[in-house]
C-alpha cells in the first residue's frame, strides 16, 4: 500500500488516475490498520497546507520510519527518488532490552512459608513493606 504526501496539483497529475492504489495522506491516523506501508513524500507537499500541521505530520511519519513501521520514499522536483531505510530492523529493537525497554518481570521462585513470612516481619520491625517506619 502506498500513501502519498503531496500538494493538490501533484496528486491530480500523478496519482489521481490510480487513486485506489495511491491513498492521499492527510494525517498520520490514516495509516492505522495497514501493513507493508510505503509513504511517498513529494517535494513541496506542504504548499497546500497553511497551518502548523506540516512540520508535525512530517515528524510523525519520519518517526514511524525510524522504528521500521513504514518505508519512506522522498521524491525531488526532478522525479529523483530517495528511499529511506530504518537504521535498525524493528525485530531487533523489540528483542533487545536497550533503549528504555523494561526487562521482563522477575517471578517469585516460591511462596513464603509462614515461618519465612514471620521472620521477614520481625526483621523489618513488624512492617513488611517498610511503610510503618515513617
Amino acid at each position: 500500500m502506498r500513501f502519498i504526501l503531496c500538494n493538490n496539483a501533484t496528486y491530480e497529475a500523478k496519482y489521481q488516475p490510480e487513486a485506489y492504489k495511491h491513498i492521499r495522506l492527510e494525517q498520520v491516523e490514516d495509516l492505522a490498520g495497514y501493513a507493508g506501508i510505503t509513504v511517498v513524500i513529494e517535494d513541496g507537499w506542504e504548499y497546500d497546507m497553511h497551518d502548523d500541521r506540516t512540520a508535525y505530520l512530517q515528524e510523525q511519519v519520519e518517526a514511524l520510519s525510524v522504528f521500521g513501521y513504514i518505508r519512506l520514499v522522498y521524491v525531488e522536483e526532478d522525479g529523483q527518488e530517495s528511499r529511506v531505510y530504518p537504521p535498525v530492523p524493528l525485530g531487533d529493537v523489540l528483542a533487545s532490552n536497550q533503549g528504555g525497554s523494561l526487562p521482563p518481570p522477575e517471578k517469585s521462585p516460591h511462596m513464603l512459608t509462614e515461618d519465612e513470612r514471620m521472620a521477614l516481619l520481625e526483621t523489618e520491625d513488624g512492617c513488611a513493606s517498610g511503610a510503618c517506619s515513617i
